[in-house]
């Protein structure tokens, strides 16, 4: 003997919490969290290794903050220490370092070098503080 399936009720199937609305980021948004182009964020989407967007309006979009936003494996890091990228190009560009310090803001993690075996080897470091937002009154004592 099976046991029976629980029946749907309409309590069971609307699980999202009401209180809060789910926040909304916009394409710009998006691209700041994700360094990459418009086209590979659209390629990625169409392909389905990125969210589907949604249309408020027929020439805006916009994914929800709660979904995941992307996927990011380091070349090497320490946990919660040290992120190191590792690039052989002929020179390090602006680019490199920028997509570093994009890392380092959305992994929460202070320190970074980024290492490439070119020419010659370039070793440079990059840091950002990361403070959790407190209350104002915290900010303020």
């Amino acid at each position: 003997m099976t046991a029976a399936k629980p029946a749907l009720t309409e309590t069971s199937v609307d699980a999202t919490p009401k209180s809060a609305p789910r926040r909304m980021l916009t394409e710009t948004q998006v691209l700041e969290i994700i360094p990459v182009s418009r086209t590979t964020l659209y390629r990625m989407e169409k392909a389905g290794r990125f969210p589907k967007s949604t249309y408020i309006s027929p020439n805006r979009r916009v994914w929800y903050e709660d979904q995941i936003v992307g996927e990011y494996k380091p070349d090497l890091w320490l946990p919660e220490k040290l992120i190191i990228e590792v690039k052989s190009v002929q020179n390090l560009v602006k680019e490199h370092e920028v997509k570093l310090i994009h890392y380092l803001a959305a992994t929460k993690i202070n320190d970074g070098l980024l290492i490439n075996f070119g020419q010659s080897v370039q070793v440079k470091r990059k840091f950002r503080e990361y403070r959790p937002k407190g209350s104002l009154l915290e900010s303020i004592l």
